[in-house]
């Protein structure tokens, strides 16, 4: 008996290939974050995030492909592209840089140290500004800029962006408030526990040995100072409209045995004193009146 055995067959697999691309904006940023999507036919056959202007995926049989690129729920870039070996593309996205300077009004100073943050329909997306905040890849739109500083919202602007409008210069009343805490007796309030609340914010701080608290840079208006001292509170409303250094006097003499002594204590001591004295008084005159009637029956 013959047997025989049928040859192996050969199967060959199309090779694969990756793809990387870069994307960046008109204004020649990279775009920081964003998400690419490739179809073929007709048919998604990969995503990948995109970071810091790039982006890569891998397992690409040759053939022709779409790449559509996505920032904020806006499409921002379409390319048709041929897949024939591991491939590399830069692409021009639909978007711009937005750049924003703030300037202090009645002051002319620019701003520095801040944060800005850029709210769209379902997204937002902060930067840290030395001088000048910069967004990339930022779509035409309308916008709302927040900025603030050391955590302190100072403004909320509605901004219009567009190939031709992306660069910003705002005016904003922006203040720099700092507040002296003394006693009764113009001495620093150490230790004090300070608390300023302005609209949507509250500051906490503390006096040092110098009394001086600075709170930086705030918006313009009212504001209300509450001070603490071992269970002593005072209580002052501010108004800023400039660079301010105010003085707080608050009514605190003193501590005795763990009490604060306040101008209100002295004054009722002083009140129970002069009651004293003033009984005394008449106790005295009437005594010499009492005496004198004695001696004038007497006669």
């Amino acid at each position: 008996m013959v047997v025989t055995t049928p040859p192996p067959s050969l199967r060959l697999a199309a090779p694969l290939y990756s793809l990387d691309v870069e994307f960046r904006d008109q204004m020649g940023n990279l775009i920081p974050s964003g998400s690419l999507v490739l179809t073929r036919q007709g048919k998604v056959v990969g995503t990948a995030q995109v970071v810091n202007g790039s982006s890569n995926i891998c397992g690409l049989p040759p053939g022709e492909y779409i790449a559509l690129v996505y920032r904020w729920g806006a499409l921002i870039a379409k390319h048709n592209l041929q897949i024939a070996g591991d491939t590399f593309i830069a692409l021009a996205t639909n978007t711009t840089t937005l750049e924003v300077q703030v300037f202090r009004q009645g002051v002319g100073e620019l701003l520095t140290n801040y944060t800005v943050l850029l709210r769209g329909a379902g997204f937002a997306e902060h930067a840290q500004a030395a001088e000048k905040a910069r967004i990339a890849g930022v779509p035409p739109g309308n916008y709302t800029l927040e900025i603030s500083k050391s955590g302190v919202p100072l403004a909320a602007v509605n901004l219009s962006v567009s190939w031709g409008a992306s660069s910003f210069s705002l005016t904003l009343p922006v203040y720099r408030l700092r507040v002296k805490i003394l006693d009764a007796l113009d001495r620093p309030l150490e230790d004090a526990a300070v608390v300023l609340k302005g609209v949507g914010f509250t500051v906490n701080s503390s006096v040092s040995q110098t009394g001086v608290i600075d709170f930086g840079y705030l918006p313009s208006g009212e504001y209300t100072l509450l001070v603490e001292y071992r269970r002593y509170v005072h209580v002052e409303r501010l108004v800023l409209a400039g660079d301010s250094v105010k003085t707080v006097r608050t009514a605190v003499v003193t501590v005795l045995g763990g009490f604060v002594v306040t101008l209100e204590h002295v004054q009722l001591l002083g009140l129970a004193l002069l009651l004293l004295f003033s009984a005394a008084l008449l106790r005295s005159v009437i005594k010499r009146v009492v005496e004198k009637r004695k001696k004038i029956v007497e006669v």
